[in-house]
């Protein structure tokens, strides 16, 4: 069976004077949810929220996912969400990268790392995952 409605992964990215998680201490990211447990078949948005005057887009997904787990669509040229088509077809623990892009190649590369755990139809009695 497949989730009807598409999970819905907002990444906040604004810049900072000092002191950020990202691009050399110059960019703070943070994922509304850092953790994602899928459970079925379904489609991950990532959709970017950028606050900041300068236009940052999604320039990349890249993920460790075995072969058949996941499915990234092409990202549209606005690059303001990346879908994914998580098949979720066996256990196992898959690292992202988003990659943003700045509106000049002076910007750098900001990269992002959620992490998705698939777990196909657990028995909900002997699971519990620390939510994080």
């Amino acid at each position: 069976h497949m989730n009807a409605d598409p999970t819905i992964i907002e990444l906040s990215i604004v810049e900072v004077e000092a002191g950020g998680n990202a691009g050399g201490g110059a960019y703070e990211y943070a994922f509304s949810q850092r953790v994602l447990l899928c459970t079925a078949k379904g489609e991950i948005q990532i959709r970017l929220n950028w606050m900041g005057p300068n236009q940052f887009k999604i320039y990349a997904v890249a993920t460790s996912a075995s072969q058949g787990q996941f499915e990234i669509r092409p990202i549209e040229q606005e690059g303001k969400q990346a879908v994914i088509i998580n098949h979720c077809t066996r256990p196992e623990l898959i690292n992202l990268a988003v990659v943003v892009q700045g509106p000049s190649k002076k910007n750098p590369l900001i990269v992002c790392d959620p992490q998705v755990i698939n777990i196909p139809d657990p028995d909900w009695q002997m699971l519990a995952v620390a939510n994080g």
